[in-house]
């Protein structure tokens, strides 16, 4: 760091300063303070160095002005009474935070830093950061939580994320040493999400690190069952979780024990499973039936299976072993989109389209039915929802990843 880049705190104004802390009719706006905010990073906010009283100081102006930020936020909403401008506000003001927290992220990785710059930057970035997710919390219905997530909140959601759930596993107890542990697949399919190779919504990060947070939560004396609890509890509808939980089942009913024994097995769990609180508008993926859903639904026809002296897992097994379907781990939706892909690029060519969807519902099967209804996949196929579609995104991200490494 050159002698003609370092400035004091002593000639720098206070970073975040604005001129009248007026509320709804003052002259300050929260538009104002941003673009204001802006200049000064910009302007000014390069390579300090500072005593450790002054950046204390400074943190602290940081931490206050940004909490004033939030109640101008709020009385700016109340009192505009037309939705669209509410929008049109919300919208703004969350393009400018983004911004901002990507300028200032961008110096906490700079090189040469002192430290107590670093310090500076470091806590800036962890307040812009809180007032995104307040902004979210309290007015995520004037802006879409499914767009992309914002780089830099992305990642310092990310670097706590993994620090919670590396504090977890060390204290996990696995009940069966031999085996992946329910804790591993969850760490995995997490990872997986944050590895940077797919696209990854607001809504998706908040729920991990809502996620994280109940893990970490209980981490000192977490085990499988409080775990599971977790995962019902906030309907980790993922589909490696679910075959998890199947097969948890076939051990616990091996068929070994009567057709009663069984029976009653399945039915204590799936009491407990339905006793089981779930957070509301909580879930892992919108492109899948929530976890209660799909593991009822399993349940009960493993349970009526049985009764008829057949059971759904040898069922599958048969199943796997007919050679006149493909099986997939699709759902019925992803599948009716990507066959729709094939069409627009004109990989499939067929003339009419309804006779193939007729075709491909007789051949293939999904992670949830061995029979497809064509009338389902037709439905899918013309009209897909925007999770499902961004759910086939993450596939075709996945692809190019795998096709780096053929």
């Amino acid at each position: 760091m050159t002698n003609t880049n370092k400035k004091s705190f002593k000639h720098l104004p206070i970073l975040f300063n604005f001129p009248g802390r007026e509320s709804k009719t003052g002259k300050s706006n929260t538009v104002s303070i941003l673009l204001k905010w802006e200049t000064a990073l910009l302007d000014k906010f390069a390579f300090y160095e500072s005593e450790p009283d002054e950046v204390n100081i400074l943190i602290q102006e940081s931490e206050q002005e940004h909490q004033h930020f939030r109640v101008l936020l709020l009385e700016e909403m109340v009192s505009r009474e037309n939705a669209i401008d509410k929008q049109q506000l919300i919208e703004t003001v969350s393009l400018c935070i983004i911004r901002l927290m990507d300028t200032v992220f961008e110096c906490t990785r700079a090189k040469n830093l002192t430290s107590q710059f670093k310090l500076l930057t470091e806590n800036v970035s962890l307040h812009y950061k809180q007032t995104f997710q307040f902004i979210q919390e309290f007015f995520g219905r004037y802006f879409s939580i499914e767009g992309k997530a914002p780089f830099a909140y992305t990642e310092m959601v990310k670097g706590e994320i993994i620090k919670k759930l590396k504090a977890a596993k060390s204290n996990y107890t696995n009940p069966i040493e031999t085996s992946k542990s329910l804790l591993d697949i969850v760490v995995d399919v997490i990872t997986e999400k944050l590895s940077g190779l797919y696209f990854i919504s607001i809504s998706s990060i908040t729920y991990i690190g809502q996620l994280a947070d109940e893990i970490y939560r209980q981490s000192k004396h977490l085990h499988e069952k409080n775990l599971r609890n977790i995962l019902y509890s906030l309907n980790f509808n993922e589909e490696n979780f679910v075959m998890a939980e199947y097969e948890r089942f076939a051990v616990l009913t091996p068929s070994s024990l009567s057709k009663n024994e069984r029976i009653h097995l399945l039915k204590q769990e799936q009491k407990t499973i339905n006793q089981l609180s779930v957070k509301l508008n909580c879930q892992w993926t919108t492109a899948m039936p929530s976890l209660k859903e799909q593991i009822n639904g399993w349940l009960h026809e493993e349970i009526q299976f049985i009764e008829l002296g057949k059971s759904a897992l040898i069922n599958q097994n048969d199943a796997a072993e007919n050679y006149d379907k493909i099986q997939t781990s699709l759902s019925v939706a992803k599948l009716a989109v990507i066959i729709r892909l094939l069409v627009i690029d004109k990989i499939i060519i067929n003339r009419q389209v309804a006779p193939a969807l007729r075709t491909i519902a007789k051949v293939f099967t999904t992670l949830q039915k061995d029979d497809i209804s064509f009338g389902s996949l037709e439905t899918k196929y013309h009209a897909p929802d925007k999770a499902t579609i961004n759910a086939v995104k993450d596939i075709l991200f996945k692809w190019i990843n795998i096709l780096g490494k053929l």
